[in-house]
């Protein structure tokens, strides 16, 4: 990159300004070197907090290794963001040394000709207007957002590392989900740092977890679809806001399959989705088996989304009964059935 005379080059972890190291990434933030370095490479390591998002807000050094932080000598960079990424500006402003450009979703600022754009790997952002100023080269998996718009407009509960897809980064929700299908599936089930669900552990009580919950899982995550799952209140349905309590009973699958046809081949590539989402609330218009009355828990409404719907919709021909296997997960937890619905099919939302 070339520009007002600095030409920066990348070489991994370590960036260089016309040919001098200005640093190298670690773990923990970024080191340093002393300028000029004297012989063996010398210089300061720079610890950086970010907060759920990945964002950079307090970068620091112990530049005298006293083991102490003095605020205001040893505290390098303070930034504060608003949700779309744009600096507050008027207070904290703190720097001492060197523009560190690495902030908002730990991306590099480009401050070149003005513009204020972040590089976001496959494009660039601008945090002024919440878009991007490149297509989204993944739009066909997403063809219900605009190729422009960041992360669904809610970056709050989303991340896009590197512009092409959107990862849940809301621990909160990743635990509660976690906890929701770890209570009825047997084995225990993790995210991995990219969000992505994964069997952690095989095995445990067959008694009083479900062994078919487990399978399904196990044949989703193999599969090469995807299957989104968020905790919200809202969906859309044609263009449409719904409650998911109200008009969905605590859950929905929203599902999608896209066609896309190779110009120069004339190949067609078909690609399937199911966006899960749940209230996190309780069910209680539901009746079992025996005519009573049943409650339907979040982690039964999560396991009638997956098994019932989506899982059904993106490993094989939905053609089943979704009540039927959420009942089945029902009867290996020991829990009440559910009454059956023969109209509530797995091609369903």
């Amino acid at each position: 990159m070339v520009s007002t005379g600095t030409t920066t080059n990348y070489a991994g972890n370590y960036v260089y300004e016309n040919d001098a190291l200005q640093f190298f990434n670690t773990a923990e933030g970024y080191f340093e070197p002393s300028s000029p370095p004297s012989g063996a490479l010398e210089g300061a390591y720079v610890y950086q907090y970010k907060d759920h998002l990945g964002n950079i807000r307090l970068s620091y050094s112990d530049a005298n290794h006293d083991g102490s932080i003095t605020a205001s000598t040893e505290i390098k960079e303070e930034n504060n963001y608003y949700p779309f990424g744009l600096k507050h500006k008027g207070y904290n402003n703190v720097q001492n040394g060197r523009d560190h450009k690495f902030g908002f979703g730990n991306k590099e600022e480009q401050d070149e000709l003005g513009l204020g754009w972040i590089d976001i790997t496959a494009r660039n952002y601008d945090p002024a207007l919440g878009r991007w100023m490149n297509v989204d080269p993944l739009a066909s998996k997403y063809y219900n957002i605009s190729p422009y718009v960041y992360v669904s407009d809610n970056p709050l509960l989303y991340i896009d590392p590197d512009g092409k897809e959107i990862i849940v980064a809301n621990k909160v929700d990743q635990g509660a989900v976690l906890k929701m299908i770890n209570s009825k599936a047997l084995g225990v089930f993790a995210f991995n740092k990219s969000g992505k669900l994964y069997l952690a552990k095989v095995g445990g009580d067959a008694t009083k977890y479900s062994t078919y919950y487990q399978k399904q899982l196990v044949a989703a995550i193999n599969d090469k679809e995807k299957i989104n799952v968020s905790i919200g209140q809202t969906f859309q349905d044609r263009g449409k806001t719904k409650n998911v309590d109200n008009d969905a009973g605590g859950g929905v699958t929203n599902v999608k399959t896209i066609i896309t046809t190779d110009t120069a081949t004339g190949v067609k590539t078909v690609t399937k989705a199911a966006d899960v989402t749940i209230s996190g609330n309780p069910n209680n218009d539901l009746k079992d088996t025996s005519g009573n009355k049943l409650t339907d828990a979040p982690a039964d409404i999560l396991a009638h989304e997956l098994v019932g719907h989506a899982i059904p919709f993106i490993t094989k021909p939905d053609t089943g009964n979704a009540v039927d296997n959420e009942n089945k997960v029902r009867k290996e937890t020991n829990s009440p059935e559910r009454a059956l619905e023969p109209d509530h099919k797995e091609k369903h939302t």
